[in-house]
């Protein structure tokens, strides 16, 4: 019976110390997710008010759109 408590009480110690180890590699990555995740948004935003053209867009020009067709507005 000793044994056994002996042996239980080990492996909670052993659960335990492994637990505090993923939680702390986790919660580290997660910090340095969010930490990427905010450098990242701050770097998009812009000042208000400042224009900017992406010239390199991949738009394709307007004549391989479609054609333009006129229309009358019926009252």
């Amino acid at each position: 019976m000793q044994e056994f408590l002996i042996i239980l009480l080990v492996v909670f110690i052993f659960f335990g110390f492994l637990r505090r180890v993923i939680y702390f590699q986790a919660y580290s990555s997660f910090t340095k997710a969010a930490d990427d995740f905010t450098k990242k948004h701050r770097q998009e935003q812009k000042k208000e008010g400042t224009v900017t053209l992406d010239t390199n867009s991949g738009r394709k020009s307007l004549k391989d759109e479609g054609e333009y067709v006129e229309y009358e507005e019926v009252k």
